[in-house]
Protein backbone atom coordinates (compact mmCIF):
# COMPACT_ATOMS: atom_id res chain seq x y z
CA UNK A 1 0.00 0.00 0.00
CA UNK A 2 2.45 2.16 0.89
CA UNK A 3 4.34 2.04 -2.91
CA UNK A 4 0.53 1.67 -4.35
CA UNK A 5 0.22 5.49 -2.67
CA UNK A 6 3.26 6.82 -3.33
CA UNK A 7 2.58 10.09 -4.99
CA UNK A 8 2.02 10.72 -8.59
CA UNK A 9 4.76 12.79 -10.48
CA UNK A 10 4.20 15.83 -12.60
CA UNK A 11 4.21 13.54 -15.71
CA UNK A 12 1.51 11.27 -14.15
CA UNK A 13 -0.87 14.05 -13.71
CA UNK A 14 -2.99 15.96 -16.12
CA UNK A 15 -4.82 19.08 -16.07
CA UNK A 16 -7.44 20.77 -18.17
CA UNK A 17 -9.71 23.51 -17.66
CA UNK A 18 -13.38 22.74 -15.79
CA UNK A 19 -15.84 25.26 -15.75
CA UNK A 20 -15.14 28.89 -17.91
CA UNK A 21 -16.77 31.48 -17.14
CA UNK A 22 -16.40 34.64 -19.72
CA UNK A 23 -15.05 37.45 -19.79
CA UNK A 24 -13.94 36.35 -15.77
CA UNK A 25 -11.73 33.17 -15.97
CA UNK A 26 -12.14 29.20 -15.36
CA UNK A 27 -11.16 26.69 -12.97
CA UNK A 28 -8.68 24.10 -13.79
CA UNK A 29 -8.79 20.36 -12.62
CA UNK A 30 -6.72 17.79 -11.95
CA UNK A 31 -7.13 14.23 -13.13
CA UNK A 32 -5.25 10.90 -13.67
CA UNK A 33 -5.69 8.54 -16.79
CA UNK A 34 -6.26 4.85 -16.46
CA UNK A 35 -2.63 4.15 -17.61
CA UNK A 36 -1.15 5.90 -15.05
CA UNK A 37 -3.19 3.08 -12.82
CA UNK A 38 -2.19 0.26 -15.33
CA UNK A 39 1.57 1.15 -14.79
CA UNK A 40 1.35 1.80 -11.19
CA UNK A 41 -0.33 -1.82 -10.86
CA UNK A 42 2.32 -3.12 -12.89
CA UNK A 43 5.31 -1.35 -10.99
CA UNK A 44 4.35 -1.98 -7.36
CA UNK A 45 2.56 -6.00 -8.19
CA UNK A 46 4.02 -6.72 -11.25
CA UNK A 47 1.21 -7.50 -14.68
CA UNK A 48 0.69 -11.40 -13.57
CA UNK A 49 -0.18 -10.26 -10.18
CA UNK A 50 -3.06 -8.23 -10.46
CA UNK A 51 -6.19 -7.77 -12.60
CA UNK A 52 -9.43 -6.27 -13.58
CA UNK A 53 -13.27 -7.22 -14.25
CA UNK A 54 -16.27 -4.93 -15.06
CA UNK A 55 -20.04 -6.00 -14.34
CA UNK A 56 -23.20 -4.01 -14.60
CA UNK A 57 -25.39 -3.56 -10.89
CA UNK A 58 -28.77 -3.42 -10.34
CA UNK A 59 -29.04 0.48 -11.13
CA UNK A 60 -27.20 -0.62 -14.24
CA UNK A 61 -23.66 1.23 -13.38
CA UNK A 62 -20.45 0.29 -14.52
CA UNK A 63 -18.60 -1.38 -11.96
CA UNK A 64 -14.57 -2.08 -11.98
CA UNK A 65 -13.28 -4.59 -9.61
CA UNK A 66 -9.02 -4.24 -9.11
CA UNK A 67 -7.57 -7.58 -8.05
CA UNK A 68 -4.37 -8.01 -6.21
CA UNK A 69 -2.38 -11.28 -5.24
CA UNK A 70 -1.93 -11.81 -1.98
CA UNK A 71 1.34 -13.67 -1.72
CA UNK A 72 1.10 -14.52 2.51
CA UNK A 73 -2.42 -15.21 2.22
CA UNK A 74 -2.23 -16.45 -1.14
CA UNK A 75 -5.77 -15.20 -2.28
CA UNK A 76 -6.94 -12.14 -4.25
CA UNK A 77 -7.66 -9.25 -2.63
CA UNK A 78 -10.37 -6.87 -4.41
CA UNK A 79 -11.33 -3.07 -3.90
CA UNK A 80 -14.00 -1.79 -6.45
CA UNK A 81 -15.68 1.07 -7.53
CA UNK A 82 -18.01 2.38 -10.01
CA UNK A 83 -17.87 5.03 -12.90
CA UNK A 84 -19.60 7.90 -14.83
CA UNK A 85 -20.21 8.19 -18.37
CA UNK A 86 -17.77 10.91 -20.42
CA UNK A 87 -19.18 13.45 -22.63
CA UNK A 88 -17.79 12.13 -25.61
CA UNK A 89 -17.70 8.15 -25.66
CA UNK A 90 -20.23 7.03 -22.75
CA UNK A 91 -19.62 3.62 -22.91
CA UNK A 92 -15.73 3.12 -22.84
CA UNK A 93 -15.73 6.48 -20.48
CA UNK A 94 -17.87 4.73 -17.79
CA UNK A 95 -15.80 1.85 -18.38
CA UNK A 96 -12.42 3.56 -18.06
CA UNK A 97 -13.61 5.94 -15.28
CA UNK A 98 -14.61 2.70 -13.08
CA UNK A 99 -11.41 1.32 -13.23
CA UNK A 100 -9.46 5.04 -12.27
CA UNK A 101 -11.81 5.30 -9.76
CA UNK A 102 -11.43 1.84 -8.26
CA UNK A 103 -7.73 2.88 -8.53
CA UNK A 104 -8.51 5.61 -6.03
CA UNK A 105 -9.53 2.98 -3.45
CA UNK A 106 -6.29 1.40 -4.19
CA UNK A 107 -4.53 4.39 -2.97
CA UNK A 108 -3.66 5.49 -6.20
CA UNK A 109 -3.64 9.08 -6.87
CA UNK A 110 -5.65 9.80 -3.91
CA UNK A 111 -3.70 13.18 -3.42
CA UNK A 112 -5.56 13.91 -6.06
CA UNK A 113 -8.36 15.06 -3.79
CA UNK A 114 -6.21 17.25 -2.02
CA UNK A 115 -5.98 19.58 -4.45
CA UNK A 116 -7.21 23.23 -3.65
CA UNK A 117 -9.57 24.81 -6.13
CA UNK A 118 -8.33 26.72 -8.47
CA UNK A 119 -9.70 29.45 -10.55
CA UNK A 120 -7.89 31.59 -12.94
CA UNK A 121 -8.69 34.64 -14.21
CA UNK A 122 -8.89 35.46 -18.10
CA UNK A 123 -8.99 38.11 -20.53
CA UNK A 124 -8.64 36.14 -23.91
CA UNK A 125 -11.99 34.31 -24.97
CA UNK A 126 -13.18 33.00 -28.67
CA UNK A 127 -16.23 31.04 -29.64
CA UNK A 128 -15.98 27.35 -30.23
CA UNK A 129 -17.41 25.33 -33.19
CA UNK A 130 -21.14 25.41 -30.79
CA UNK A 131 -20.75 29.27 -30.33
CA UNK A 132 -19.67 28.55 -27.03
CA UNK A 133 -17.04 31.47 -24.94
CA UNK A 134 -13.85 29.08 -24.23
CA UNK A 135 -10.88 30.50 -23.38
CA UNK A 136 -7.89 31.06 -25.36
CA UNK A 137 -5.02 29.26 -24.06
CA UNK A 138 -2.92 26.26 -23.67
CA UNK A 139 -2.03 24.41 -20.15
CA UNK A 140 1.94 24.66 -20.69
CA UNK A 141 2.84 22.67 -17.74
CA UNK A 142 2.71 22.49 -13.61
CA UNK A 143 5.00 21.35 -11.04
CA UNK A 144 3.39 20.43 -7.39
CA UNK A 145 5.31 20.08 -3.99
CA UNK A 146 4.75 17.44 -1.42
CA UNK A 147 5.56 17.54 2.69
CA UNK A 148 7.65 14.97 3.94
CA UNK A 149 4.46 12.54 4.38
CA UNK A 150 3.57 13.18 0.61
CA UNK A 151 0.56 14.78 1.38
CA UNK A 152 -0.30 17.51 -0.97
CA UNK A 153 1.42 21.17 -0.42
CA UNK A 154 1.24 23.51 -3.29
CA UNK A 155 1.92 23.70 -6.84
CA UNK A 156 1.90 26.03 -9.93
CA UNK A 157 0.71 25.65 -13.27
CA UNK A 158 2.27 27.94 -16.36
CA UNK A 159 1.36 28.54 -19.99
CA UNK A 160 3.14 27.73 -22.85
CA UNK A 161 5.26 30.57 -22.91
CA UNK A 162 6.61 29.05 -19.28
CA UNK A 163 4.76 32.24 -17.45
CA UNK A 164 3.43 31.34 -14.13
CA UNK A 165 -0.99 31.42 -14.55
CA UNK A 166 -1.16 30.56 -10.90
CA UNK A 167 0.38 29.55 -8.03
CA UNK A 168 0.39 28.63 -3.82
CA UNK A 169 3.93 28.42 -3.75
CA UNK A 170 5.57 29.82 -0.29
CA UNK A 171 8.87 30.06 -2.64
CA UNK A 172 9.38 30.75 -6.33
CA UNK A 173 8.43 28.46 -8.82
CA UNK A 174 10.92 26.81 -10.41
CA UNK A 175 11.09 27.67 -14.45
CA UNK A 176 10.09 25.36 -17.61
CA UNK A 177 10.99 25.90 -21.01
CA UNK A 178 7.92 26.40 -23.26
CA UNK A 179 7.62 23.37 -25.50
CA UNK A 180 6.39 25.49 -28.89
CA UNK A 181 6.83 24.95 -32.41
CA UNK A 182 9.10 27.95 -34.28
CA UNK A 183 6.82 30.06 -35.41
CA UNK A 184 7.85 30.02 -39.10
CA UNK A 185 6.58 26.50 -39.31
CA UNK A 186 3.11 27.30 -37.49
CA UNK A 187 2.86 30.19 -39.74
CA UNK A 188 3.21 27.86 -42.17
CA UNK A 189 0.83 25.80 -41.06
CA UNK A 190 -1.67 27.88 -40.40
CA UNK A 191 -1.52 28.85 -43.90
CA UNK A 192 -2.17 25.51 -45.57
CA UNK A 193 -5.01 24.72 -42.79
CA UNK A 194 -6.79 28.06 -44.39
CA UNK A 195 -6.22 26.79 -47.83
CA UNK A 196 -7.82 23.13 -46.82
CA UNK A 197 -11.17 24.81 -45.41
CA UNK A 198 -11.62 26.80 -48.19
CA UNK A 199 -11.77 30.15 -46.91
CA UNK A 200 -11.76 33.45 -48.17
CA UNK A 201 -9.28 36.33 -47.63
CA UNK A 202 -11.88 38.11 -45.44
CA UNK A 203 -12.21 35.54 -43.48
CA UNK A 204 -8.76 35.05 -42.92
CA UNK A 205 -8.17 37.72 -42.64
CA UNK A 206 -10.99 38.28 -39.79
CA UNK A 207 -9.78 35.64 -37.92
CA UNK A 208 -5.60 36.55 -38.13
CA UNK A 209 -7.15 39.81 -36.55
CA UNK A 210 -9.15 38.20 -33.65
CA UNK A 211 -7.03 35.69 -32.55
CA UNK A 212 -3.45 37.06 -33.08
CA UNK A 213 -4.13 40.47 -32.92
CA UNK A 214 -1.09 42.93 -33.45
CA UNK A 215 2.36 41.56 -32.18
CA UNK A 216 1.31 37.38 -33.40
CA UNK A 217 3.21 35.16 -31.41
CA UNK A 218 3.56 31.53 -30.96
CA UNK A 219 1.42 30.50 -28.72
CA UNK A 220 -1.48 32.64 -30.39
CA UNK A 221 -0.52 30.61 -33.86
CA UNK A 222 -0.65 27.02 -32.04
CA UNK A 223 -3.73 27.91 -30.47
CA UNK A 224 -5.40 28.80 -33.90
CA UNK A 225 -3.99 25.80 -35.63
CA UNK A 226 -4.84 23.83 -33.62
CA UNK A 227 -8.84 24.94 -33.90
CA UNK A 228 -8.53 25.18 -37.72
CA UNK A 229 -7.43 20.99 -37.23
CA UNK A 230 -10.81 20.60 -35.41
CA UNK A 231 -12.74 22.53 -38.08
CA UNK A 232 -11.33 20.43 -40.78
CA UNK A 233 -11.99 17.29 -38.91
CA UNK A 234 -15.71 18.74 -38.15
CA UNK A 235 -15.88 19.63 -41.74
CA UNK A 236 -14.78 15.77 -43.41
CA UNK A 237 -17.29 14.34 -40.80
CA UNK A 238 -19.91 16.08 -42.11
CA UNK A 239 -19.17 15.56 -45.80
CA UNK A 240 -18.60 11.67 -44.99
CA UNK A 241 -22.37 11.59 -43.77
Amino acid sequence: MKELTKPLADSEIELRIGSAKAPKGFSVLAYKTARTDRNRLDEVAGCLNWQNKHYIDSHNNVVCSIGIWDKEKKEWVWKEDTGAESFTEKEKGSYSDSFKRAGFRWGIGIELYDFPFIWIQWDKWHKNNSGKDVPTVNLGGWYIKYMNDNSYKSMAIYDNYGNIMWNNLDEKPKEIVPKLKPLAELKEGVKKAFKMLEYSESDENLMIEEYLGDKPIAEDYEILLKKLRNEYKTKQAKEKK
